[in-house]
């Protein structure tokens, strides 16, 4: 495992931020999302050790964040209606037909 000094981490941290132009007011939120940066960090650079892999992965606006986070915030299926408005139906088997009902 990849573990550098934390003041390392706290240093490519704030590059990062005034790269991509990201500030957490909070202590807390900051510290947070430090330690999450570490580790992806330390995953960055396990990957691209010599002989390890046949791409190279770098920081990007997201390091901040967790793979879950990621995922569920830009990867997930988005349930809102694309027209509001819109009627909502359900399907309802009944005698072997499928009738649809509105809402």
């Amino acid at each position: 495992e990849t573990r550098l000094p934390n003041t390392v981490y706290e240093e490519h941290f704030k590059d990062w931020q005034s790269i991509h132009g990201i500030v957490f007011s909070d202590p807390l939120e900051y510290r947070s999302r430090l330690r999450i940066f570490s580790k992806n960090h330390d995953l960055i650079e396990r990957h691209n050790a010599p002989g390890n892999a046949s791409f190279r992965l770098g920081h990007n606006e997201f390091s901040h964040m967790t793979w879950q986070e990621f995922a569920a915030q830009f990867m997930g299926f988005n349930a809102s209606p694309a027209h509001p408005g819109t009627p909502a139906f359900d399907a309802v088997a009944s005698e072997g037909r499928t009738q649809c009902t509105g809402e």
